[in-house]
């Protein structure tokens, strides 16, 4: 028998997909999107929610490039009270496609639960700024996207996506506390990640070292299996169904909030 099912194909058919597959007792793995809209999340969660002995996980929305390899020094760093009290964060991505859902993925793991938003769209039709077409994935529109969010626990964090930054920009978090700043640039197939830091009342960022038992990443498919052999639970980096439903339910209200051009509440 098959104990685990990866759904794979096209987003539109996971919701018609995953419900039959936990109906049968099967752990779930689902790549890219969970489904298309949070209602559709609402109702898949509920499902995985009420067979809490399967295992209903996402794959992170960017892949294993956006900050998958940086998790665990950034979650030491945090945890062990580096920064302190987080005031302020900001994420920035510069891929040829808006990708708020990556961001607000690691935004939300790494600094909790965000309360309202207020959402931007800036297009551009001056010279100089036509993106160069990607092969297979057609006209790149050059534009800015960006999301201001307060967090639960009293700080504020701001998204900033670009298509027109060009190819030397480097994807980076940067996070100031009471204690201190960290600023992390993530990583990728040719340059390894990097993390800067300084406490307060320093003058200059240090680079901060990153320890051999935090330089691995975190691996999906290897913890998927292991959670379903009960051996460990999944990294906090990998989704579970709820994570992906606050993620379908961010973009609706950032999508909401830009069109009307102010704050809207997150539910």
């Amino acid at each position: 028998d098959i104990d685990a099912i990866v759904v794979g194909t096209r987003t539109e058919a996971h919701f018609e997909m995953i419900p039959p597959a936990l109906a049968s007792g099967r752990h779930v793995l689902c790549m890219n999107a969970l489904c298309r809209t949070a209602a559709q999340a609402r109702d898949l969660t509920a499902l995985a929610a009420a067979q809490p002995h399967l295992v209903s996980l996402v794959y992170p929305a960017g892949g294993p490039a956006y900050f998958l390899r940086e998790e665990r020094m950034m979650r030491h760093l945090l945890d062990d009270g580096y920064v302190g009290t987080v005031l302020q964060a900001a994420n920035y991505w510069f891929a040829p496609f808006f990708g708020l859902g990556s961001m607000f993925e690691v935004g939300s793991r790494w600094f909790g639960r965000h309360t309202r938003i207020l959402g931007y769209r800036r297009g551009y039709n001056v010279q100089g700024a036509t993106v160069p077409a990607r092969p297979g994935r057609g006209e790149v529109r050059p534009e800015t996207n960006i999301a201001m969010a307060e967090l639960a626990e009293g700080g504020l964090i701001t998204y900033q996506h670009s298509t027109v930054a060009g190819d030397t920009a480097r994807a980076r978090v940067e996070v100031i506390g009471a204690a201190g700043c960290v600023v992390v640039y993530a990583g990728n197939a040719t340059t390894p990640a990097t993390f800067f830091g300084a406490k307060r009342g320093s003058r200059d960022l240090a680079p901060l070292p990153i320890p051999p038992e935090y330089a691995d990443g975190v691996h999906v498919e290897a913890d998927f299996i292991a959670a379903i052999r009960g051996e460990r639970q999944p990294a906090r980096a990998v989704p579970r169904f709820e994570d992906a439903r606050q993620l379908l339910q961010f973009g609706e209200v950032w999508k909401e909030s830009s069109q009307k051009g102010g704050w809207c509440d997150l539910p």
